[in-house]
């Protein structure tokens, strides 16, 4: 505090005003583990593997989502990219959120995607729907939370054989 103005001081101490410190066990009495547990970088907190409940659960905004949608992270091929648009790559696994409310498809749809990873999938497709009434709530939300798991590649709205606007493509990192 000594570089601060006799102002910046006072206005530091109104702030501070009323503020507890945390109360921290003592470092010395705990023990480090030897390796360090990986992370998911996420700003939900991790759960076990072992739990049917998925590592990662998605957050919402407001933004409105177009029709139709595509992602993709950098570095992945145009060919891989234009595949997946074009629905050449077969899903090999679909998930159908009809009739769900948007908690249990945000927890369908990390789950979804915990359960292909893990079984090495790596095409898949969720039908969400398109929504009646230009109410596609479950699209936007679906468009909002897969760029939020580090283990989808890229996304794109399926083509009308598949469901057009009301489904997406998936392609999930490999192993």
């Amino acid at each position: 505090m000594s570089n601060l103005s006799e102002e910046d001081k006072k206005l530091l101490q109104q702030a501070m005003k009323g503020v507890v410190p945390l109360k921290v066990a003592d470092p010395r009495t705990h023990s480090s583990p030897s390796k360090p547990t990986p992370r998911v970088h996420s700003i939900y907190p991790e759960v076990r593997e072992k739990s049917t409940e998925p590592t990662l659960l998605f957050y919402d905004n407001d933004e409105e989502q177009p029709e139709t949608i595509f992602f993709a992270r950098p570095g992945l091929q145009y060919r891989v990219q234009l595949q997946l648009r074009q629905g050449k790559m077969r899903p090999q696994v679909t998930l159908d959120l009809h009739g769900m409310r948007v908690d249990e498809a945000r927890r369908a749809v990390a789950q979804f995607l915990e359960r292909a990873f893990r079984q090495g999938l790596r095409h898949l497709i969720i039908i969400h729907g398109k929504g009646g009434h230009g109410n596609a709530v479950l699209r936007g939300k679906v468009y909002q939370w897969l760029p939020q798991s580090p283990k989808v590649l890229a996304f794109s709205s399926a083509i009308p054989r598949d469901g057009g606007s009301g489904a997406v493509y998936i392609l999930l990192a490999g192993h």
